[in-house]
């Protein structure tokens, strides 16, 4: 049983939760629907109910700097079944957005992002995998915006206009991020 202190509860964070997407917080009476149902959690130690629970409580330094809020594939499953209508996948993406902006960024995530940004795909054209696409008759590069430079623009306006190169650590000079 988790021992939880409210001395250190940040009493404004649900309301910032709500800003950022997650505005159904405090209709969540912990029924367990969302870790019950949850197909990450059968396969590892996370439940969106603690996730949820700590973050009704204004637990911000419990919850943001945890990987948990990492973990969720954004599959739907407890925002389908919620019965308070909750939509714990919107507070989960709130509590990344909030993350992200504070620094708590995962690699792996900033990776993807930068990949993104300066490719216009989340993974990268390998050399080799383009000459087998093309030996088969399929172009080079698959139609993402990887092969649309003028896609690449409007992607890098919007990164820079919404300011993920900054969240990200971004160094649009090198065209990769900062360490």
């Amino acid at each position: 049983m988790e021992v939880i202190e409210l001395k250190n509860a940040d009493s404004d964070f649900p309301d910032l939760v709500k800003k950022f997407g997650g505005l159904n917080l405090s209709a969540c009476y912990q029924c367990g629907t969302c870790s019950s149902d949850c197909p990450v959690s059968t396969e590892f130690f996370y439940r969106v109910r603690r996730i949820m629970r700590r973050t009704a409580l204004g637990l911000k330094d419990k919850v943001l700097p945890e990987k948990d809020i990492w973990c969720c594939t954004t599959c739907f499953t407890c925002f389908d079944r919620c019965p308070q209508e909750v939509n714990p996948t919107d507070v989960i993406v709130a509590l990344r957005r909030i993350s992200a902006r504070e620094g708590y960024t995962p690699q792996a995530s900033r990776n993807t992002s930068a990949n993104i940004t300066k490719l216009g795909h989340a993974v990268p054209s390998l050399e080799d995998i383009e000459k087998k696409r093309e030996g088969i008759g399929l172009p080079a590069r698959p139609p993402t915006a990887a092969s649309h430079p003028e896609a690449i623009d409007e992607i890098q306006k919007i990164v820079k206009k919404r300011g993920i190169a900054e969240i990200i650590r971004f160094n649009w000079d090198k065209m990769e991020l900062e360490e």
